[in-house]
């Protein structure tokens, strides 16, 4: 066995070795550049729809909270930009049947509909257009929602009726927290590739030199 025959049965399996030790290294970065841009699927809280009792014995109210922006409440309520709840309608139902109140567009604070103390109500039902699906958060992520459509119902915690002054609905929108790499996945992950490559070449190049 010559000494070319030798150095090739030697470099043979070295540079096999080099490759599948690259490959595997190469493979657990793609991973874990594949998983940093999958963004989460969450939900944030926007808001609160309540039944209050105003004026006792006389009116209560349903209240309708925007807690975005500058009446955010992190952490539990943690969008940092101003959301408005555009076209905003409250459905009342009740033994007779459901009534729309229209009450327009809400931005972040509160707004009320005010109704008899002696009325009763099998529950209410909230919707809304939200103004904005792209929105940051308090942790200074960034929340991309699933649609515009906002909707919550309000429901007895003890039926048939709601009660003043007990009962509340949280207002959600379900969506995902986006997550941006810089730079961007797909760049860096080939100039890894790019340098990996370069490093196994040289070391190959350098060995076989020797």
């Amino acid at each position: 066995m010559n000494e070319l025959t030798l150095f090739g049965n030697l470099a043979t399996p070295l540079r096999s070795r080099i490759f599948r030790g690259s490959l595997r290294v190469l493979l657990v970065l793609i991973v874990l550049g594949l998983g940093a841009c999958l963004a989460s699927a969450d939900t944030v809280a926007v808001g609160v729809l309540s039944f209050d009792i105003d004026n006792p014995g006389a009116t209560n109210a349903f209240t309708l909270y925007n807690f975005t922006g500058s009446n955010s409440l992190a952490p539990d309520f943690p969008v940092a930009d101003d959301v408005t709840f555009l076209g905003a309608t409250l459905t009342l139902t009740d033994s007779s049947g459901s009534t729309a109140n229209p009450l327009g567009d809400v931005g972040p604070g509160s707004t009320q509909l005010l109704v008899l103390a002696s009325d009763d109500f099998l529950e209410a039902d909230f919707s809304a257009t939200l103004s904005e699906t792209t929105f940051g958060l308090s942790d200074g992520t960034t929340f991309q929602a699933d649609s515009d459509a906002l909707s919550v119902t309000l429901l007895p915690s003890s039926p048939p009726d709601l009660q003043a002054g007990v009962d509340f609905a949280l207002i959600t929108v379900s969506g995902s927290v986006v997550v941006a790499p810089t730079p961007e996945p797909p760049t860096w992950l080939l100039l890894l590739a790019a340098m990996l490559g370069m490093a196994v070449t040289i070391r190959v190049r350098n060995y076989c030199q020797s």
